[in-house]
């Protein structure tokens, strides 16, 4: 496992245009952390940006859609030491018509599929903590 301390990311639960849940499968590299595990989108918040900003400019960069506005639902720390901003939006798209800019796959899914998915731990978690948010 790669260690990496103090390092900020913003994470986006985003919904596609039918509710479902952008996920997309990484990358099956040793040398990045949790290979071939499916992961939201988002990346790395650059100096400077607000964890808003970072998401919005990651999701553009990574599926080519523009999102105007995202919501924070929480703050996680990984056990690699990534501080993890996790936001909320929805986009007027569906996979199909997209393309990724990395990772081998998109898919949307619905949120009670999402045990089908080898997920990133961090991030199955914070799913799991906003489905039980929003069914409350």
């Amino acid at each position: 496992m790669i260690k990496c301390m103090n390092y900020d990311v913003a994470k986006v639960i985003l919904f596609d245009k039918n509710g479902k849940l952008f996920i997309y499968l990484r990358d099956d590299k040793p040398t990045i952390p949790y290979p071939n595990m499916w992961d939201l989108l988002g990346g790395g918040i650059e100096p400077g940006e607000t964890a808003e900003e970072a998401g919005i400019r990651e999701v553009e960069e990574e599926i080519g859609v523009k999102t105007d506005q995202l919501e924070t639902f929480g703050h996680y720390v990984s056990e690699e030491g990534f501080r993890m901003t996790i936001l909320v939006g929805r986009v007027d798209a569906v996979p199909e018509n997209l393309l990724l800019t990395e990772g081998q796959r998109l898919t949307s899914i619905d949120l009670t599929d999402l045990e089908q998915y080898e997920m990133v731990p961090i991030l199955a978690q914070a799913v799991d903590d906003f489905a039980a948010k929003r069914s409350a």
